[in-house]
This record gives C-alpha cells, sequence and structure tokens, in this order.
C-alpha cells in the first residue's frame, strides 16, 4: 500500500515549520493575509448577490402589486396577464435557486479559507 501524499499546503508549512521562527511568522503572515483577502473578496460576492436577491424580491412584489387593469379587462387577457406573471415569476425562483446555490457555495469556500489559516498557527 502507497503511503498517501500530502497536499501541497501541508508540503509548504512542513517545510516553512522546519525552519527558523522568523521564517515561519513572516509565512504565516502572508499566508494568513493572502487567504483573508480572498475571503473579503468572496464576502463581498455573496453581498453583491444578496443585493440582487432583494432586487428580485421587490420586482416580483411590485409585479403583483403593479397589474395594469386594462391587460386584465376581460377574460381572455387575463388568462394571458397569469401565464406571463407565471412565467416570470418561475424564472425569478429559477434565479433565486442559482443565487442561494453561489452564496452556498461562497461559503463553503471561505470556511475553507477559515480552515487553511488555522493550519498555520
Amino acid at each position: 500500500m502507497s503511503k498517501p501524499t500530502l497536499s501541497f499546503v501541508d508540503k509548504v508549512i512542513a517545510f516553512v515549520k522546519g525552519g527558523d521562527e522568523a521564517k515561519l511568522a513572516r509565512f504565516q503572515k502572508k499566508y494568513v493575509k493572502a487567504n483573508l483577502k480572498q475571503i473579503s473578496i468572496r464576502q463581498d460576492e455573496i453581498d453583491t448577490i444578496q443585493e440582487k436577491l432583494d432586487d428580485l424580491a421587490e420586482k416580483s412584489a411590485e409585479d403583483l402589486i403593479a397589474v395594469n387593469f386594462d391587460s386584465i379587462a376581460t377574460s381572455e387577457l387575463t388568462e394571458q396577464y397569469i401565464e406571463k406573471y407565471r412565467i416570470r415569476q418561475l424564472n425569478n425562483l429559477r434565479a433565486t435557486d442559482e443565487f442561494d446555490e453561489k452564496i452556498n457555495e461562497l461559503k463553503e469556500e471561505i470556511e475553507e479559507y477559515k480552515a487553511l489559516n488555522e493550519q498555520v498557527k
């Protein structure tokens, strides 16, 4: 059976820990700073997506409230409006699901960067 190989990060950490304290401290500082920058970038992405979700929810509410009564003047027009509204709502639901999935991915990445920071402490 072959011995499990270390990841690149594990190899770098092992190398640095074998060196002097000044080198280790310098590496830890730069490494943690780089990871914190990545965390910040992902948090900004989450905030942007959250704004898009809020805008989508607001637009959905406005669509429901802002019915043009001429567009539902007859039964036929009402049915057409309902179908258009249903399609918009389904599209909004799909977009919301995609945004939620992306937010979850970004949160997982943030947790991974936090775990990497813990490895060097």
